[in-house]
């Protein structure tokens, strides 16, 4: 049986996940310090598990999420998915594919390097191609785009000028880029979605605190619609 994980950032984010776990008869418990919501999917007889991680918002949190599912769950493949604020090209409401994975507040310039550039290690990430078309297929109207990651909340234009300039980014967020690398280096299968909640400017958060609490299901459902496609 293929086991997909889900690294979901905040509670509320999470909520929906851990009410389909339990509509379906699955479990939720804690676990390598974080929440746990397992079950499973059927569809044309077949069968997938689902290891959904609730790991903390940013990217330390993230990359620890993502390990644990990959050493500890032996996940076949990752897909992250949570709310973002718009960079360039996307609005709010719009549901956006990740085509580029890079973490735009890693700097080592003064010492030479690019903007978040790493030294003699790979610092823009890709998604798995099976995984990206198997989304895709399933919802063809997902947006793809490059999508940057940092360990700060973007609500200042500067910033969000700073990004499009140096990186093309299309929507900005705190984890996809760290849960990528980890993927990248045990060779896991990656792929990401993120719901557009606010345009990353001085607006950000009372429009992020808006969209966030209605705890949509939207993005699981994306989820789940591209896995039963594949069973």
């Amino acid at each position: 049986m293929k086991k997909f994980g889900f690294v979901i950032a905040d509670d509320q984010e999470f909520a929906p996940v851990e009410k389909l776990a339990c509509k379906l008869g699955g479990q939720v418990y804690n676990a390598y310090g974080d929440k746990i919501a397992k079950f499973t999917v059927e569809n044309n007889g077949n069968a997938a598990q689902m290891v959904a991680i609730w790991c903390g918002i940013g990217k330390v949190n993230s990359a620890g999420g993502a390990a644990a599912l990959c050493y500890a769950e032996k996940v076949d493949a990752i897909i992250n998915f949570g709310l973002s604020g718009a960079i360039k090209g996307v609005r709010k409401n719009d549901v956006t594919i990740g085509t580029k994975f890079v973490e735009h507040d890693f700097d080592l310039t003064p010492l030479g390097y690019k903007p978040g550039q790493k030294p003699q290690e790979t610092y823009e990430y890709y998604p798995d191609k099976q995984l990206y078309d198997m989304l895709i297929s399933a919802h063809p109207e997902l947006k793809p785009c490059v999508l940057v990651s940092g360990d700060m909340f973007v609500s200042d234009t500067n910033k969000k000028n700073f990004v499009i300039e140096q990186f093309g980014g299309g929507c900005c967020d705190m984890e996809s880029a760290a849960i990528a690398s980890v993927c990248h280096k045990l060779g896991v299968p990656f792929a990401a979605i993120r719901s557009i909640s606010d345009d990353a400017d001085e607006s950000a958060a009372e429009s992020y605190t808006e969209v966030n609490v209605l705890k949509e299901d939207t993005l699981v459902n994306i989820v789940m619609d591209a896995i039963k496609n594949t069973l």
